[in-house]
């Protein structure tokens, strides 16, 4: 084997690792310090894996067929946001937020990499690929799944375990599902932004409630997804992967305490 052979081996082998090595140490971490049981970490590393693996099962028809008007992209959304409740609800708030860190720096090492290097890192972009539309992962950087994870992050941190697993169910059901409405049935925008239809927003806030009530009496969890698809439907700067957990749980705990004075 030549040189150049074994640099480009070493390189499809070493770069991935680099890329995820920040997470799985932080989730390592998490685990000797008692925040992350071993199960759970089991559990993460276990879907990682089965991540990484989908970029080579799934045949290149089929990443066409799924990244059809933009339905892989919300539909990872949507899996990978349940993923993220069950962690929660199974393991506790510590949990979510140590995998959350372990996404921040792993992704955002990647997204370094893929852009400043203007080259694919192997195994990793083309998962992407797979798991989103070529628009936001091929011609800019992506920071959709940083925003999400400081949402997420930030929620499990400031708001009690009920009200971020019912903020987070808003953001994976709620949102996820507006997005997916408006995409297939949406035909009438919104006044305030046209960007984003009528038959989505309700969607996303009836399902967004359902996902609330698990954790909310009914009246909370009507505000909660109210509040999130508010803020999702307005043309504001920020990414609404981090304004709708964010922005519903401070409405549903700003309702709770209304509610016991």
């Amino acid at each position: 084997m030549t040189r150049k052979a074994l640099a480009d081996l070493a390189r499809t082998l070493l770069t991935p690792l680099l890329v995820i090595a920040p997470g799985l140490l932080t989730v390592v971490l998490g685990v000797s310090l008692g925040y992350v049981p071993l199960a759970a970490a089991a559990l993460i590393l276990l879907v990682m894996i089965a991540t990484l693996l989908s970029s080579i099962y799934l045949s290149k028809p089929l990443g066409r067929l799924l990244s059809l008007d933009h339905v892989s992209v919300k539909a990872s959304h949507i899996t990978y946001g349940l993923f993220i409740l069950f962690l929660g609800v199974l393991y506790g708030r510590y949990t979510v937020m140590m995998s959350m860190l372990a996404c921040l720096l792993s992704y955002g090492l990647y997204e370094y990499l893929h852009w400043s290097r203007h080259e694919d890192v192997p195994f990793i972009t083309k998962t992407l690929r797979l798991l989103g539309s070529p628009e936001e992962v091929e011609e800019r950087p992506f920071p959709s799944p940083i925003y999400a994870s400081l949402g997420i992050l930030f929620t499990s941190a400031f708001f009690t375990p009920q009200i971020a697993n019912a903020a987070i169910s808003v953001l994976a059901l709620g949102d996820g599902f507006a997005a997916l409405a408006g995409r297939i049935a949406g035909r009438n925008p919104l006044p305030v932004n046209g960007r984003k239809t009528i038959e989505g927003s309700l969607t996303g806030f009836f399902i967004g409630a359902v996902g609330c009530q698990l954790f909310l009496p009914i009246k909370l969890a009507l505000i909660g997804s109210f509040a999130g698809m508010l803020i999702e439907a307005l043309p504001l700067p920020l990414n609404d992967n981090l304004t709708v957990p964010i922005f519903s749980a401070i409405c549903m705990t700003l309702a709770l305490g209304l509610a016991s004075l």
